[in-house]
This record gives structure tokens, C-alpha cells and sequence, in this order.
């Protein structure tokens, strides 16, 4: 029979079981409610945070309950301050493992009225800090631009929350080729009942809004010690000759080459076509579909996440392009 000490057996360890594993108190019931715009069709009404701006941009990683800022979205918003290159986004993408890599959202304030894609956090007649991807934001510039001259009435009507206003369509579709498309409707509803949770989105915690170096650090430290593979990086037995070498192709080929690699490493059939003298991608293109050397690798940014070479919204070329 084995003994055992009973002593080992303690209350103490399963409160702390239950700690772990409460929200903090941070970011349980501080601000607005967090709504993530899913796919479908949805009746919002956008509107101006308590100081007059629209949206705010972001882009975090996260290591366990600690969020950080990305270093490279930092140097880009902040050309006055010095940062490091993110470690995880360039391990990341090395190893070609994207489930870590560092996100960017865009926040906006919205009421929605109706949606055809209800659930438990993503409710009718409740307001929530919107988060979205490029595309979100893409779709509020281009709604700004058609309104702000001749539809001025109208749309500082839906984004002055205080006054009875209007609401707009907005319908999300999913894919490479996905977008949000945001019409403004004619039908007008009551003031929005503003309340304590009506912060500046700048002082909205479920992303940060400073880098925090000591953060980051840690969050490298876990994840070089816990997650990063411990496989070597693939070598290219040709590198020697890579200076010596280019590769021009032109959006036919790309298209072309992908089809063929995603065969050639049994991907499921992938089908591209042209069709009005555009080349259209299919939505389950990933990275390894690419050819090697593809010139349009990696040349993107938080506010172009499009290929500079196929002039496609390719999901698996940028973090920001992720519905």
C-alpha cells in the first residue's frame, strides 16, 4: 500500500486554482462592453467617443493574461520613440506559426439595434466597443468619404450620440475576398442613453495603449521558453546563391505558382480564376500555398495589409487581414 501525507492535500491550492482562473477585476465590468463584428448582417449606429474621435487603432500580443503592444506598431504610430522589433511576430514568421503573432484592431463605438448573427456576446439594444480588423476601418474611411460633404447632416446625425439620429447596415463577409460594407439608412432612433462606460477609447484596457517594455520583455521570455519550437529553422541549401538571383513575376503567375505548390504539398484542390481581367484568389489560400521567393512576401504594414504584388488582401500574408 502506498502512504501518503495527508498534509499535502490543502484547501489553499484549490482557492488558488480559482483565483487563477477569475478575471481580474480590470477587466471584469470596467467600461463598455467589448463586441467582436462578426460575420453576417447587423443594424449599428456608430458614434464619436467622449473626446470626439471615431476609432483608434491597436495592435497587441498576448503571453497568458498579459497584453503588450507590438513594438512594430509602436514604431510606426511613434516616430519620435525607439523600439525593438518584436520578437514573436519575427519568430512567428520565421517558423511560419501564426497563432501568436500580434494582432491589430481597430476599436469603434457602435449601438446595435439588430443582427442576424446573435450570441451570447454580441447582443440587440446594448452599445459595445467594436472591434474589427483593417477592413473595419477601411470601411469607415470609405463611409466618411462619401458623406462627409454632401451626406453631412445625416452622418454627424448617427456619430453625435446624444441626439436622435441614424443607424446604418453594415454586412460582413468572411475570406480573402471578404470585406464590411457600411450603408447609412434614412430611418432615424432615439439619443443614446450615455452612461459611466462612456470612456475615451484611448483608455480602453482590453487593448493596451503604450508600449510597456517591461511587459513585452516577459511575454518574449515566456514564449522563447514555453512555445517557441524547438525545431532548427529550415535552411535553404541554395542561399549562397540568393544575392545572385531574382524573381519577377507577374499576377497570372503568382496565381499560377500558388495553385501549384498548394498541389504539390496535397493541400485540398485550389482553384484561382480571372474573371473581368481580375485575378481571383480562393478564400483557403495559407502561407505555404506562396511560391518560394515570392516578391510580395512580408511587404505590408498595419495600415496596407495588402500583397504589393498581386494587390490581393491575402489572409495568410498579414496578421491584420484575419476576420
Amino acid at each position: 500500500m502506498v502512504e501518503v501525507n495527508n498534509s499535502i492535500y490543502s484547501l489553499d491550492k484549490l482557492r488558488k486554482i480559482i483565483s487563477d482562473n477569475q478575471v481580474p477585476d480590470r477587466e471584469k465590468n470596467s467600461g463598455p462592453s467589448i463586441g467582436f463584428l462578426p460575420v453576417g448582417t447587423h443594424k449599428i449606429r456608430f458614434f464619436f467617443d467622449p473626446t470626439g474621435e471615431l476609432y483608434r487603432e491597436a495592435c497587441a500580443g498576448r503571453m497568458g493574461r498579459a497584453k503588450f503592444m507590438c513594438p512594430n506598431f509602436a514604431a510606426r504610430t511613434d516616430r519620435v520613440g525607439s523600439y525593438p522589433e518584436c520578437e514573436i511576430c519575427k519568430h512567428q514568421m520565421v517558423m511560419e506559426q501564426y497563432k501568436h503573432k500580434c494582432r491589430y484592431q481597430c476599436m469603434v463605438y457602435g449601438f446595435l439595434y439588430d443582427t442576424k448573427s446573435a450570441s451570447e456576446y454580441w447582443q440587440p439594444n446594448n452599445a459595445y466597443v467594436i472591434l474589427g480588423n483593417s477592413k473595419l476601418r477601411k470601411a469607415l474611411v470609405k463611409m466618411l468619404e462619401n458623406l462627409v460633404d454632401e451626406g453631412a447632416d445625416m452622418l454627424m446625425g448617427m456619430l453625435t450620440p446624444n441626439i436622435r439620429g441614424f443607424y446604418a447596415s453594415v454586412t460582413v463577409t468572411k475570406g480573402t475576398q471578404g470585406e464590411v460594407a457600411i450603408q447609412l439608412l434614412p430611418t432615424t432612433v432615439d439619443p443614446i442613453e450615455l452612461d459611466e462606460w462612456y470612456i475615451p477609447l484611448s483608455e480602453v484596457t482590453y487593448m493596451p495603449n503604450e508600449f510597456d517594455s517591461e511587459v513585452y520583455e516577459a511575454a518574449v521570455a515566456e514564449y522563447m521558453e514555453n512555445i517557441a519550437p524547438s525545431v532548427p529553422v529550415p535552411v535553404d541549401e541554395d542561399d549562397d546563391d540568393d544575392e545572385e538571383e531574382t524573381l519577377v513575376l507577374n499576377e497570372k503567375e503568382v496565381v499560377e505558382a500558388v495553385v501549384e505548390v498548394a498541389k504539390s504539398k496535397a493541400k485540398k484542390k485550389t482553384e484561382a480564376k480571372i474573371v473581368a481581367d481580375k485575378v481571383e484568389l480562393p478564400d483557403d489560400i495559407t502561407l505555404d500555398m506562396l511560391p518560394d521567393k515570392c516578391p510580395g512576401w512580408a511587404k505590408y504594414a498595419a495600415d496596407r495589409p495588402v500583397c504589393v504584388l498581386c494587390d490581393f488582401n491575402i489572409e495568410c500574408m498579414s496578421t491584420v487581414a484575419t476576420m
